[in-house]
């Protein structure tokens, strides 16, 4: 049986809208929704999965994202 380390996390960094290199901690909401749906749409590229739910995915944005 394999055994996985769910204590690890994920560090995602970016630079939005070319800023500087950023932590996704350091991230305003739209920042960070945006960095999340470039990700999931990295991992849809390369293992697609048949659908999506994304509920309110918009909630966070405000009028420059």
């Amino acid at each position: 049986m394999q055994r996985y380390d769910l204590e690890s996390g994920l560090m995602i960094q970016a630079n939005p809208g070319g800023k500087r290199l950023l932590n996704i901690d350091s991230m305003s909401g739209g920042e960070k929704t945006l960095v999340a749906l470039a990700f999931l749409f990295a991992v849809q590229e390369f293992r697609p999965a048949p659908f999506y739910i994304l509920d309110e995915i918009d909630a966070a944005l405000d009028k420059e994202n």
